[in-house]
């Protein structure tokens, strides 16, 4: 069996969907490892590794979360244990653009350009907290304005608000 951490799916095209490997968290002795991203473009019928995939599952990858932009579909972006990655293919290639143990990524919802990131403590290898990207995550600041210090940073989650109208 290949635990699944997260599954994403593009807003503008629902064949095609990913599904992150792994699931837990590095501290954790129930860290399930995962192979890296698959990719369906047929609805879920069929599965293909992407370029971030590991040969096998010893490597503590575990994916935890995608944020897939709405203006873009082209572009999506994944939170796992290895850092944050952004995609501009729907997935198929993906690039590292904050290395560490990422927890969770939410996009802005009025301006998907604008991306948050939780990181967890692991010192050496991830300095904790929430970081911020305001060029589609392709650079990050860590937040530290009303923010506890980067020490001791467990995993964090993360959420957006968004408005519903309801018709009747």
């Amino acid at each position: 069996s290949l635990a699944i951490g997260a599954i994403g799916i593009n807003p503008r095209n629902a064949n095609v969907m990913l599904r992150g490997t792994g699931e837990g968290y590095v501290l954790s002795p129930l860290l399930q490892n995962g192979i890296g991203v698959l990719k369906s473009i047929d609805g879920g019928l069929t599965w293909n590794a992407t370029a971030l995939s590991f040969p096998d599952s010893l490597d503590f990858f575990a994916a935890l979360g995608f944020a897939w932009d709405p203006v873009d579909s082209s572009r999506v972006y994944l939170a796992c244990t290895y850092g944050i990655f952004v995609s501009t293919d729907e997935g198929s290639n993906w690039m590292q653009t904050l290395p560490g143990v990422a927890t969770a990524i939410a996009m802005n919802p009025q301006n998907p350009a604008i991306l948050y990131a939780s990181l967890q403590d692991i010192p050496p290898f991830s300095l904790g907290g929430i970081y911020r990207s305001t060029d589609n995550g392709l650079t990050w600041g860590l937040l530290n304005n009303g923010l506890p210090a980067s020490v001791n940073v467990g995993f964090t989650s993360l959420s957006k608000k968004q408005s519903h109208l309801l018709l009747l």
